[in-house]
């Protein structure tokens, strides 16, 4: 009996093409396209991924079967010469050797044996990032993460404007999209480092574009700049200021030195910008959007609200002090009390219990990554990191020489935003979780891309961005 004409026919699953299918999805994900894309989408989960757990499914799943494959083919013989890469891994090698020793994980305190996870993943992470910018893709991972924040950006003023100030006026922005409310001084860091990315493709974008392209570009540097604004981080503040003083000085230095990357015909827009929005939101937040701020009154005087957004935002941050920070160090110092201890730290997570236990809960880590670093792993610990920052330092000056400065742009907003906080530089999982992507993601790529080309500075095109 023939089947009626308006029924669908069943047609037979071929195995071959299934396994065909499967062959080539395979082999994708071993080829350097499928290994920047798992790179590109790690990057891209601190802005739109829920939490660190599904950072690291995306890692298992499309970065170790491309790294497995490099390895195997023997691709990676320059990357275990790279000082970077490899101070790194004894900088994380002696921090857990000290922490395990001084203080071995208990099973009922799951955050420990994430934090180890973390540091056993980082080495392969950025062996894939140094592989990737080494095949010439960094720019596929600064877009990446410069359009990634845009859009959590996005999401983030429209949750603030319709959740956020409604239930909680003059509530600090926070991004939804993370823990479904990311605690605002990390927003504001990640928000930070995505608005420095945006600058950066603004200024690296041709000349020739399309005027939408680079006005769209700048519409999202707009949104970027509020919602950092928005979460009153002064770190974030800090930590911005310090990238685009870097970027400021690059264009200044390219009316004398016309081998440096950025020029002022294509700087000034980004800094007319940010500026403008910045000026407003301070001078009057309301005049951007529509804030409420419920008054505190104190003895029948009016208070600045700390942690809101209020109409006199530099009050605010004036108000708030060193925030305790000072008497954070000041008792991280004090445990380094043997020398011993000074040497090799006090190890890991018990000093940051003994913080939390002193502060009554306000704090549990020591909000700087050098004083964590000082007392996890003592003198030893910081001259690693430093052993590591010299050479990644050094190769991003070369590479602004050679036309390639936002690698040095970066690790200025790095510099900026873990000199007053960060927990640990030696995991993928920490409290603030922005260390590494500060840290180690512009040191490692300027070390990768550096030996990929050696070249005099000068020799290179101005606008070829690798």
């Amino acid at each position: 009996m023939n089947p009626r004409s308006d029924e669908p026919a069943l047609t037979a699953v071929n195995p071959a093409d299934t396994s065909h299918r499967l062959l080539r999805l395979r082999r994708w994900l071993v080829s350097p396209d499928g290994l920047t894309i798992g790179v590109a989408g790690f990057l891209a989960g601190y802005w739109l991924m829920w939490n660190a757990e599904l950072q690291f499914i995306w890692m298992v799943v499309t970065i170790f079967p491309g790294l497995w494959s490099h390895w195997r083919q023997a691709r990676v013989d320059r990357m275990f010469q790279d000082p970077v890469l490899r101070i790194m891994t004894a900088l994380i090698a002696l921090t857990l050797g000290v922490g395990l020793i001084q203080n071995f994980p208990r099973a009922d305190w799951n955050y420990r044996w994430e934090y180890l996870i973390g540091a056993l993943a980082m080495p392969p992470v950025f062996a894939a990032l140094w592989i990737v910018c080494r095949h010439g893709r960094a720019a596929t991972l600064m877009k990446t993460c410069a359009w990634s924040g845009a859009l959590a950006a996005a999401v983030s003023l429209v949750w603030w404007h319709e959740v956020q100030a409604v239930e909680s006026p003059g509530a600090r922005l926070h991004n939804p999209l993370v823990y479904g409310g990311l605690h605002p001084v990390a927003t504001g860091i990640f928000g930070g480092f995505a608005l420095v990315a945006l600058a950066l493709c603004y200024i690296r974008q041709r000349a020739d574009r399309s005027g939408w392209k680079n006005a769209a570009t700048l519409a999202a540097l707009a949104a970027a700049t509020l919602a950092v604004c928005l979460t009153i981080s002064r770190g974030a503040y800090i930590a911005v200021l310090a990238g685009l003083a870097v970027i400021t000085i690059m264009a200044l230095l390219s009316l004398i030195w016309p081998s440096v990357a950025f020029t002022l015909r294509r700087t000034w827009p980004v800094l007319a910008t940010i500026t403008a929005v910045a000026l407003v939101f301070f001078k009057d937040p309301s005049a951007l959007l529509p804030i409420k701020v419920i008054p505190t009154v104190i003895d029948g005087k009016q208070a600045v609200q700390l942690e809101t957004v209020s109409s006199d935002t530099l009050a605010e941050l004036l108000a708030r002090g060193d925030t305790g920070r000072f008497t954070f160090y000041r008792s991280g110092i004090a445990m380094l009390d043997t020398w011993p201890k000074r040497l090799t730290g006090v190890g890991l997570w018990e000093p940051d219990e003994q913080l939390e236990r002193q502060t009554s809960g306000a704090a549990n880590h020591f909000h700087s990554l050098p004083v964590a670093t000082l007392v996890h792993s003592g003198a030893a610990g910081c001259l690693l990191l430093l052993a590591a920052i010299i050479p990644g330092l050094l190769r991003a000056w070369h590479l602004m020489q050679q036309g390639q400065g936002e690698w040095l742009v970066l690790l200025a907003f790095g510099f900026g935003g873990l000199i007053f906080d960060g927990q640990s530089a030696c995991s993928l999982v920490t409290h603030p979780r922005f260390e590494a992507l500060l840290l180690w993601v512009p040191l490692t790529a300027a070390s990768a891309i550096a030996h990929r080309r050696r070249v005099p500075p000068g020799a290179e095109c101005r606008g070829n961005w690798r």
